[in-house]
């Protein structure tokens, strides 16, 4: 696996990346609007490729 794949953030990193909070990024993901995430365990993680896929969709939305 590509290290821009693998699952290395969590939701307080991403969100400081995203430029969001990290409670908007749980919501979010709570109400299914990112569906690009890995599910380990109770923990969410991100990765590098999830966390630019989310910033492609930020843009087209602002």
């Amino acid at each position: 696996m590509q290290s821009e794949n693998l699952p290395q953030y969590d939701y307080f990193q991403a969100a400081e990346i995203l430029g969001i909070s990290h409670a908007t990024l749980r919501r979010w993901v709570a109400d299914g609007k990112i569906k690009n995430y890995f599910k380990l365990g109770n923990k969410v993680r991100f990765s590098q490729n999830h966390i630019s896929e989310i910033l492609k969709s930020l843009e087209v939305h602002v």
